[in-house]
């Protein structure tokens, strides 16, 4: 299958519109009285376009992590539901008055549907996916040489890492031990917002939102393979920058919830 004719696929920034995304869901779910309700459901319905636009797959299911997090935890009125749909049908419209988007837009759809293939069992998405059938190979066979550790921050790995295979990339920069520790920080982030929430009292505005960020793991689990968040050389980009947030603005909520809790 060829790519979707002339689709541009802007990439660092989407790591950041999570972020935001994330945010808005966290302080719907804390009806916050400093953000208008029906702004922050605006600027959860506008961000589901940002995937879409760009093309990328798994940002698309990276962002309708964030999206089912939203509906899950926030049960959805009548009232709602229709100020969600008006907002839809708003921004669905200006888009598609422009005709340079109305282009992305098809490009986009037309790569998206090559996660029809995924679904039907062709891990290749119809040889579309470079990092199954060409970068994890290549990065597999020089962690075999070195299983354990692999091969740190040498030269070697400098010249050869590729950002593309995330998970194979992780282990040929720093092996099954590397891999085992970063393991332990994933159990963290999964575990310690809901077994925060589960003993923070019902009245506490925090017992809800803190949720969001367990969610947000998931979506960079999924984003890991096809840009590498977790790795050992995080940086200021976009996707080291988000990171950042998101651990900083997990941290401060989750210990603000506690003390309100005392």
């Amino acid at each position: 299958l060829i790519y979707a004719e002339n689709v541009a696929r802007p990439f660092i920034s989407h790591f950041l519109g999570l972020i935001i995304m994330m945010g808005a869901v966290f302080y719907r779910l804390k009806k916050d009285a400093r953000f208008n309700s029906r702004y922050l459901d605006m600027i959860i319905v506008a961000s589901l376009i940002i995937p879409i636009l760009s093309a990328t797959r798994s940002f698309v299911i990276a962002y309708l992590i964030i999206f089912i997090a939203y509906i899950v935890l926030s049960p959805l009125k009548r009232l709602r539901i229709l100020n969600i749909g008006i907002i839809g049908i708003c921004i669905s419209y200006i888009l598609l008055s422009n005709s340079i988007i109305q282009g992305q837009l098809v490009g986009s759809f037309n790569r998206l549907s090559t996660m029809e293939l995924i679904v039907s069992g062709d891990l290749t998405a119809g040889g579309t996916l470079d990092r199954l059938t060409e970068y994890t190979p290549v990065l597999l066979n020089y962690w075999k040489e070195s299983p354990l550790f692999g091969w740190g921050f040498s030269s070697f790995f400098a010249s050869e890492t590729n950002s593309h295979a995330g998970f194979a990339n992780l282990l040929f920069n720093v092996g099954i031990m590397g891999l085992i520790l970063f393991m332990v920080y994933w159990v963290s982030l999964i575990y310690i917002p809901i077994s925060v929430s589960q003993h923070l009292n019902k009245v506490n505005p925090y017992k809800k939102s803190i949720l969001v960020f367990t969610f947000l793991f998931f979506s960079y689990f999924v984003l890991h393979n096809a840009g590498e968040l977790f790795t050992y050389l995080i940086g200021f980009s976009g996707p080291g920058l988000s990171q950042i947030i998101y651990v900083s603005f997990s941290d401060f909520a989750i210990r603000d919830a506690k003390k309100i809790n005392l």
